[in-house]
């Protein structure tokens, strides 16, 4: 047990005190000090001799706070109304187990009337302008372990249980103002295009395979912690699956985690389209007009723990974050669960696109010669596990299995890494695999950057085919005006096939990608 404040101060004013009177003792004085710690020690050996005492463990008071700094940086979000003086205590979970008042706290930015207590008590103590935003950083030991942003915005109404999140209108703002428990909820809300914040409360138990909301249009979800999430679900229709959305358009998901088990079975005609991701399905925002227009949606700083598992024919786009995301972006999001795809029978599929992160990003350029350069994604970690099979011969078919991306087009990438494994097993199927991405194509004008990425020391690539594979450490494939700069490490994948009936095998021996217009 730490000890109280009030004592810590005295002891470490005592400390000074002594320090500064040269030990603050007289000579005798010290030997008879020195005489009773020997008697106390000499006591102690005599009872752990006689049994008496089983362990003595002597700490001093730096042991005491010695604790171990959190190893992921934790980022906040969160809404206060301005006429809210009684405000919210903010989550805690951050200093894992660390004394508050072992955390040195850093004003980034003050919001004008917004107040934030040294025990974590938000609330409005003065003149709170709408839009005012804070930001408050958190160390320990020099080390940044919390960046809590705070905002000041005009809150409809608050949310404590699972009738009234169910209730709300289509356009509204809501915060939640407790833990929500959606066990044995069975459709979720279809149409939302307000905005919903969690303040980083929990919403327990979700079962629904097309998520909490089936379509998001214009709206924001933020700052919810999506805990036991438990999906077990069989479709026969095409669709977008996700634990947040299914569908998510023009909207922005931010400060999110998603914790659990998300099991979907889908079987499928063959060209039909399914899309499954541990944050949302399906993510679409309006194509870049010019550089003055800046439409940008995206899925930030969001944490998947998710073991997300998909058995499916048809043509399959699959996740850790999203299965497609087309225009929007992801920014500074990691996934550290799992992503497992069985394709059950080859000939009745047209496609896998299969990531850590996303199976498919792509965006589009409405005038591409008004563009400086391309759209930038940043800071996205993968340590997730994953392993995709197809069972069954299909020659016309191919596997996009990355790291990060399974295809990632007309998207340059930075700052991002992949410590996972990545194993993928297949009859008579095309396979393009990758650390990063499977499959990175430009067909634009510009050129498409990936800087400063790397696969860390540990992650794995294998590839078990009977047919065509393409593999390399950062890329299986890149098409077009694609550069590589600044590449910070890279694994070479261990490919296995059956010599007497592979047609093609190709890795890339400088460890980064099979160029297509060499090939």
């Amino acid at each position: 047990m730490s000890e109280p404040e009030n004592e810590k101060k005295t002891e470490t004013e005592a400390e000074t005190v002594s320090v500064k009177n040269g030990g603050g003792k007289s000579g005798s004085e010290n030997k008879k000090k020195r005489g009773v710690v020997i008697a106390i020690i000499c006591v102690v050996l005599a009872l752990i001799i006689a049994g008496t005492v089983t362990a003595v463990v002597l700490l001093t008071r730096d042991e005491e706070t010695n604790y171990a700094a959190p190893t992921e940086l934790k980022q906040y979000a969160y809404y206060i109304d301005p006429s809210d003086t009684v405000g919210f205590y903010l989550d805690d979970s951050f200093r894992a187990g660390i004394p508050l008042g072992d955390l040195v706290r850093t004003v980034k930015l003050e919001a004008k009337g917004v107040t934030l207590t040294d025990d974590l008590r938000l609330y409005v103590s003065g003149e709170a302008s709408t839009g005012a935003v804070g930001i408050y950083e958190y160390a320990y030991k020099g080390v940044t372990v919390a960046v809590i942003n705070v905002k000041v915005t005009g809150i409809d109404a608050t949310i404590s249980d699972a009738a009234a999140l169910k209730a709300i209108s289509d356009n509204g703002t809501y915060a939640l103002a407790a833990d929500i428990d959606m066990t044995g909820v069975t459709e979720g809300i279809d149409y939302f295009s307000g905005n919903l914040y969690g303040n980083h409360h929990e919403i327990k138990g979700l079962g629904i395979a097309g998520g909490l909301f089936t379509n998001l249009y214009g709206a924001h979800v933020s700052g919810i912690e999506f805990t036991s999430v438990n999906v077990a679900s069989e479709v026969s229709a095409y669709g977008n699956y996700g634990v947040i959305a299914g569908t998510v358009r023009n909207s922005d998901i931010s400060y999110c985690t998603v914790e659990g088990s998300y099991t979907l079975n889908a079987r499928l005609g063959k060209n039909d389209i399914i899309y499954v991701g541990g944050v949302a399905g399906y993510v679409s925002s309006l194509a870049r007009k010019n550089e003055a227009f800046d439409n940008l949606k995206q899925i930030s700083y969001c944490v998947t723990r998710l073991a997300l598992t998909v058995n499916a024919t048809g043509d399959v786009k699959i996740g850790g974050i999203a299965g497609g995301v087309v225009n929007s972006s992801l920014r500074e999001c990691y996934n550290y669960g799992s992503v497992t795809f069985t394709g059950t029978d080859a000939t009745e599929m047209s496609g896998v696109y299969f990531g850590g992160l996303a199976g498919v990003l792509t965006k589009e350029y409405e005038q591409v010669n008004s563009f400086k350069e391309l759209d930038e994604g940043a800071r996205l970690y993968s340590y997730a596990a994953l392993k995709a099979t197809v069972i069954g011969d299909n020659g016309g078919i191919a596997v996009y299995a990355g790291g990060i991306f399974g295809t990632v087009e007309n998207h340059s990438l930075a700052n991002s890494s992949f410590g996972g494994s990545i194993e993928v097993r297949l009859g008579k199927v095309a396979s393009y695999v990758g650390g990063i991405a499977g499959n990175a194509v430009n067909n634009t004008l510009l050129v498409m950057r990936v800087r400063g990425v790397g696969v860390k020391e540990g992650a794995s690539v294998s590839v078990y085919s009977l047919y065509n594979a393409y593999a390399g450490g950062i890329a299986g494939r890149f098409a077009g005006n694609v550069t590589y700069e600044k590449i910070t490490g890279s694994v070479m994948p261990v490919i296995t096939t059956d010599s007497s009936s592979n047609t093609g095998l190709h890795v890339a021996n400088e460890g980064v990608a099979r160029n297509e217009n060499a090939a």
